[in-house]
């Protein structure tokens, strides 16, 4: 098979020699050895990174249904160069992510990714941008124990990263640990049908659920919202936590296989608010929700509402029952996964309300019976 000069070229970033090229590192993750074919490239690519340049303004709390409007429309977009590395760990863990929704029996170690770049080189920084890509993949996949199947690389006039993901067939040679159960499945099925709907559904008593998969701050840098308002400054979310991604993955699937979960969705680009927006408009806008992020303020420390809004860390809304909602505690309690309850969907016209007091679910219930007390007192 050919491959592309910059796959396997020599790269000196910053004055710097890399060890490996970025085939190199991908060739590791690769689950077949036959699909691999180094050639020996005497070619050199020198290159610097790019900073990103300081944010130039601000973003506004009151601002937020402007912000909305502008992630909720935007067109589809390259990955952000500046922020290379940390968003491709993003987008795979989106796209694992995204494959939880389908019908079929599987766990996360059943699951395969094909990853095809296309960069453009002609820039200073893209060159170092793309090894940096290539060692983040490496290590992502490396920390989720999963493997390629197949990866190319395409020179183009922009920067991209398109995922897929399929089951892990007989046809890859797998390591001894990732055939024993329970790591995998017996028999993988993996259907290209959603099983929980994207729409919110409308029950006013049900739960709306948010999941972090990872413990990353809540920041902009390379996100959707800064690439809108043309601001590249701050730091972008980074998945570091591959062992806690899987812990929540396992969860969320098992509760997708017994239908606990009755809608559902991944925060994409856009962040959290820009996916309670699309899961509105798939019910037709006839549904909206009223969200509290008091137990988010204060659990991640975190007092901008803008960043827990619309940071791009990878994790899901969803949807369940009332009376579902004792299980799932339980359930994510055994296996130390964080969730934090938004809130209810409201019957109307698709609106999302965010209540930013940063007081906490179980302060509003106190502070709710306190007054109750109160007012029966002085009857």
């Amino acid at each position: 098979m050919e491959k592309i000069s910059a796959l396997y070229a020599r790269y000196v970033i910053d004055g710097i020699p890399q060890e490996l090229s970025p085939g190199e590192m991908l060739d590791e993750c690769l689950a077949s050895k036959d699909w691999r074919d180094t050639p020996v490239s005497a070619e050199t690519i020198l290159d610097e990174t790019v900073d990103p340049q300081p944010r130039g303004g601000s973003f506004d709390s009151w601002r937020i249904r402007d912000y909305l409007a502008l992630t909720g429309n935007a067109p589809d977009r390259e990955l952000p160069v500046l922020f290379s590395a940390p968003y491709t760990k993003i987008l795979i863990e989106r796209a694992l992510i995204d494959a939880v929704w389908q019908e079929g029996h599987f766990r996360l170690g059943d699951l395969i990714l094909r990853a095809e770049w296309t960069w453009d080189l002609g820039r200073i920084g893209n060159a170092a941008a793309f090894h940096a890509s290539a060692q983040a993949a490496s290590e992502i996949l490396t920390g989720l124990s999963l493997k390629l199947a197949s990866y190319g690389f395409t020179e183009g006039k922009k920067c991209d990263l398109h995922l897929s993901t399929s089951v892990f067939g007989d046809e890859y040679e797998a390591e001894e640990f990732q055939l024993e159960l329970p790591y995998r499945t017996a028999h993988p099925t993996f259907l290209p049908v959603r099983r929980p709907t994207l729409a919110f559904v409308d029950d006013p008593d049900s739960w709306l659920i948010y999941i972090p998969m990872d413990n990353c701050e809540f920041r902009l840098g390379g996100s959707l919202l800064s690439d809108c308002l043309q601001q590249g400054g701050d730091i972008a979310p980074d998945p570091t936590d591959p062992d806690y991604f899987i812990d929540c993955y396992e969860v969320l699937r098992e509760m997708v296989e017994d239908n606990v979960i009755i809608a559902g969705a991944t925060v994409g680009e856009g962040g959290l608010l820009t996916t309670l927006k699309k899961m509105a408009s798939a019910a037709g806008d006839k549904v909206g929700a009223r969200i509290s992020l008091g137990d988010l303020m204060t659990a991640s420390g975190e007092q901008d509402i803008v960043r827990l809004l619309f940071a791009e860390v990878p994790g899901v809304v969803i949807q369940i029952r009332d009376e579902d909602y004792d299980y799932l505690d339980a359930e994510f309690m055994l296996q130390d996964v964080v969730f934090y309850p938004l809130g209810h969907p409201v019957h109307g016209k698709g609106e999302i309300k965010v209540d930013a007091s940063g007081k906490s679910g179980i302060q509003t219930i106190l502070e709710s019976i306190i007054r109750s007390q109160s007012s029966e007192g002085e009857d």
